[in-house]
């Protein structure tokens, strides 16, 4: 038996030392490669799409700076295999840093009709591969070029363009955005979603931007291992910065206990709209989901039009939540939003010792409530920051039932009539992607802090 155990032993053993040697770089570059090339530092392939269909579990991308637009140019990716993916160098690959070689996704609205499956702009999935490993470092993903906006609708004084109108437009709406007459709305889930069901082991997402997000910057979910998020900012999305689900289903399709965890960690979260221009739900931050380990720390949460983190999905007594060491400023209902059945309650950082040790609570220690953004310096755009604060939506219900026609049509049994003029002032509206990398370093030890090269 010894024997058979070290026998085994070392077959494992010669398996990790061959999966490690098979593994190889690959590097890519918009300006100096070709598809037809060996994927070498010298001889780079030119587009990331070829690059992910080329590679093999282990591998890693390597991403010159440029906007990369997918094959056929239609702006989405599908990583199938657990590969790495690491953006920011030169274009020779002699120099990395994220924020001077910007390595972005930018899809056009042009495009939109071959979004396929439409969940993300990068689609994370293995199909039931377990133990992966894998990275996306140094990305800047930005919808704002494939996003529908109004002409007239929400557009501030000074604004080139109006508020988002979410999912295409509405019949007969007048509309634009940052390239063109929209052809056909965006229907991305997210900026990267991960649809693992049955996959386990570990993906990090690092020193990336997530702008102008007609939905989630980073949703799905995943069963068993460690999902990290570290160091990215997040600016301008709608509905939740971040919402991943746990819970790997047992034999009988019932989830089982906290398999999954989520470190959420030195990240700039920014400007996060609500589900609709009506401003009545969403609107968060980041989300802890119930059968969730989730360990948030050293974070900057400011401007959600709800609140910076979100707890009400699920029983928190299945949740094991960290709050700790953030700081969170400006968000608009509240710092922290959870339920006490049957209603949600919204409190500020001051309040948090409230709950710390209730079931789910595990710590809550040396929160900051920031009441003055200027501590940013200028490194917010001010003209959008100072709208942000008085954003509305207002309703004028025009409804007579006296008047002659409505006299008339009760008379008849007919259903009365009205019109209700609605307004909004602001909404999601395009925020200039390129002010988003001084955000990097805004604050010491908060929030995301210069990529190291």
């Amino acid at each position: 038996m010894k024997k058979r155990t070290r026998l085994l032993t070392a077959m494992a053993l010669m398996a990790g030392a061959f999966s490690n040697i098979q593994a190889a770089d690959l590097y890519v570059s918009l300006a100096n490669g070709a598809n037809g090339n060996e994927g070498t530092k010298e001889a780079p392939l030119k587009n990331l799409w070829k690059a992910l269909k080329v590679a093999k579990e282990g591998d890693v991308i390597h991403v010159a700076q440029g906007i990369y637009p997918g094959q056929t140019k239609r702006g989405w990716f599908d990583i199938t295999e657990p590969v790495s993916i690491i953006g920011g160098y030169s274009d020779d690959f002699s120099d990395r840093d994220p924020i001077k070689y910007v390595t972005k996704l930018q899809p056009k609205n042009e495009n939109n009709k071959d979004q396929g499956t439409g969940l993300g702009i990068i689609n994370i999935g293995f199909e039931g591969k377990q133990n992966v490993k894998m990275v996306i470092d140094g990305l800047t993903i930005d919808e704002a070029y494939s996003n529908t906006y109004h002409k007239e609708k929400g557009k501030p004084e000074g604004f080139d363009l109006g508020m988002l109108v979410p999912q295409g437009p509405a019949k007969g709406a007048t509309l634009d955005n940052p390239t063109k007459e929209a052809e056909q709305p965006s229907r991305v889930a997210a900026l990267i979603y991960i649809r693992g069901v049955y996959d386990t082991g570990d993906i990090t997402i690092q020193n990336c931007v997530f702008a102008n997000g007609d939905n989630y910057g980073i949703m799905g979910g995943w069963p068993e291992g460690n999902i990290r998020v570290l160091n990215n900012v997040f600016v301008n999305n709608r509905m939740i910065g971040v919402d991943i689900a746990g819970a790997k289903p047992d034999q009988y399709g019932k989830p089982t206990a906290n398999i999954a965890n989520l470190e959420f960690a030195n990240n700039t979260i920014l400007f996060t709209w609500t589900r609709t221009n009506e401003m009545i739900d969403m609107g968060y931050g980041a989300r802890c989901n119930a059968k969730f380990n989730c360990d948030f720390h050293h974070n900057i949460v400011g401007l959600s039009v709800f609140s910076g983190l979100d707890m009400t999905k699920g029983e928190d007594k299945t949740k094991n939540i960290k709050i700790d060491n953030n700081v969170f400023f400006l968000n608009k209902k509240g710092d922290l939003s959870f339920t006490i059945s049957p209603s949600i309650k919204f409190i500020g950082v001051d309040e948090f010792e409230d709950i710390e040790g209730e079931p789910g609570y595990k710590s809550m220690q040396g929160n900051i409530s920031l009441k003055d953004p200027k501590a940013f310096g200028a490194k917010i755009n001010q003209k959008y920051l100072e709208n942000f604060l008085i954003a509305s939506y207002k309703e004028k219900t025009d409804y007579d039932p006296n008047s002659p026609a409505n006299l008339f049509r009760a008379a008849l049994g007919m259903n009365q009539v009205g019109s209700i003029q609605s307004s909004v002032s602001m909404y999601a509206n395009h925020y200039p992607v390129e002010e988003m990398y001084q955000l990097f370093g805004a604050m010491d030890k908060y929030g995301a802090q210069i990529p190291k090269k």
